[in-house]
C-alpha cells in the first residue's frame, strides 16, 4: 500500500479510502472490502422497488472493473472522476478537497441548483447514449466541485437488464430531489418531462415511487408526497409538448 497521509480514512460500506500522496498530489487509495450483509440489503431494495423482478440485475464491481468503468467514462467526456492508477485490485483516485456532496451544495447560498440539475440530466442522457449505466446514484456519489462542476464518483455496483436506464434515471431524480427538495423540483420536472425517446416513462415512474416508499422512514426518506408532485409536474410538462 502507498504511504498514508496522517488523516482518518473515509470508510464506506464496500470500501475504505485511505489518504495518500501520489505524485505530489493528495489522492485516495480505494481498497475494496467484503460486506455480504450490505449486498443482501441492496438486493432486497432492488427487489422491493421492482427492478430485479423486471429482469434487472445488480452485481458488485471489483476494483479493476471500477477502474476501467471510470477511466472509459471519463475518456468519453462524461462527468466522471478519472482514476489515476490501478494497484492490483485497488484504485487510486484524485482527492477533490473542495468538492461537496449534492445535498450540501444545494444548501449553500452561492450554489446554482438549476445549473447542476441541467448538468446532471444532460450528462446522464449522454452516458446512456454511449452505453454507460452509472448505477447506485445517491447524493454522496454525486459531487459538485468549484473547479470541475458536477462529478460522479463511486462505481461499486453494476446494474444491468432491460430497464437499467429507467432505474438510473429514477435514482438520480429521487436523490437529486432529496438533496434539493422543492427548490429543484420545477427544473427537474421540466428537463425529465421533455424527454420522449430516452427512457420508458411509466417504468421510470414506477421505480421512482418504489424508491420513495422504500426509503420513507430512513434518513433519505420523507419524499412520497414530493416524489408524486414531481411525477405530476413531469406529466404536465409532457402533455404540453
Amino acid at each position: 500500500m502507498p504511504k498514508e497521509i496522517d488523516r482518518f480514512p473515509l470508510v464506506g460500506e464496500l470500501n475504505t479510502n485511505y489518504f495518500i500522496n501520489y505524485g505530489g498530489m493528495n489522492a485516495l487509495f480505494r481498497v475494496p472490502k467484503r460486506n455480504p450483509d450490505i449486498l443482501e440489503n441492496i438486493k432486497h431494495e432492488y427487489r422491493t422497488i421492482g427492478f430485479t423482478g423486471n429482469g434487472g440485475r445488480v452485481e458488485y464491481r471489483r476494483g479493476a472493473e471500477q477502474f476501467e468503468f471510470s477511466r472509459k467514462a471519463a475518456e468519453s467526456g462524461l462527468l466522471v472522476l478519472p482514476p489515476l492508477a490501478l494497484e492490483g485490485d485497488k484504485v487510486v483516485y484524485p482527492f477533490l478537497q473542495n468538492a461537496q456532496t449534492l445535498d450540501v451544495y444545494f444548501h449553500t447560498d452561492n450554489g446554482d441548483p438549476n445549473l447542476i440539475i441541467f448538468q446532471l440530466i444532460q450528462d446522464l442522457r449522454r452516458a446512456h447514449s454511449k452505453g454507460f449505466i452509472y448505477g447506485d446514484r445517491w447524493s454522496g456519489n454525486m459531487l459538485v466541485d468549484p473547479q470541475f462542476g458536477l462529478v460522479h464518483i463511486d462505481f461499486d455496483l453494476k446494474i444491468s437488464g432491460p430497464f437499467a436506464r429507467e432505474l438510473d434515471v429514477a435514482q438520480v431524480a429521487y436523490h437529486a430531489l432529496w438533496a434539493g427538495k422543492r427548490q429543484v423540483l420545477p427544473v427537474l420536472a421540466t428537463f425529465l418531462g421533455k424527454e420522449r425517446n430516452w427512457f420508458d416513462n411509466d417504468i421510470m415512474m414506477k421505480y421512482l415511487r418504489g424508491l420513495a416508499r422504500y426509503f420513507d422512514k430512513t434518513k433519505v426518506g420523507g419524499l412520497e408526497g414530493t416524489a408524486e408532485e414531481l411525477i405530476e409536474t413531469m406529466q404536465a410538462v409532457r402533455g404540453k409538448i
